[in-house]
């Protein structure tokens, strides 16, 4: 069954929520929180998104971005691309870690984010 096309509004922040599969954790101490950090920021400067703020939990992550529709999911994709095998190879799992749970547009308003020069990235840090 083909996944239902997102729903986006364009040049609005999106709620990006990733989930361990079955609830299993994706981060086990302090290294894999700051490796998966690392690589976000790596891979939102990439694909020029901004990463407005972050919670990361022992079994799910919440982004809020703004970007290019293009370049979230670039962004994901670059990120599970290291994240995956850094995990599987340190722990001796195999598989993926996560699953994409959902993105939830969330409208901030006329003007909201205009005038940053940004070039993606995790801003504030």
């Amino acid at each position: 069954m083909a996944r239902r096309p997102r729903f986006v509004l364009p040049g609005q922040p999106q709620h990006v929520i990733r989930g361990g599969n079955n609830r299993e954790p994706i981060f086990n101490d302090e290294e894999d929180y700051s490796y998966y950090l690392e690589r976000l920021n790596i891979a939102a400067k990439k694909h020029q998104v901004d990463i407005h703020a972050y919670v990361l939990m022992t079994n799910h992550t919440f982004l809020l971005r703004h970007g290019q529709e293009k370049g979230v999911g670039g962004m994901m994709q670059g990120i599970e691309r290291y994240y995956v095998p850094y995990f599987n190879h340190r722990y001796g799992r195999t598989g993926n870690r996560s699953h994409p749970h959902r993105k939830l547009p969330l409208p901030m308003g006329e003007g909201w984010g205009e005038g940053s020069e940004s070039q993606g990235g995790v801003n504030g840090y």
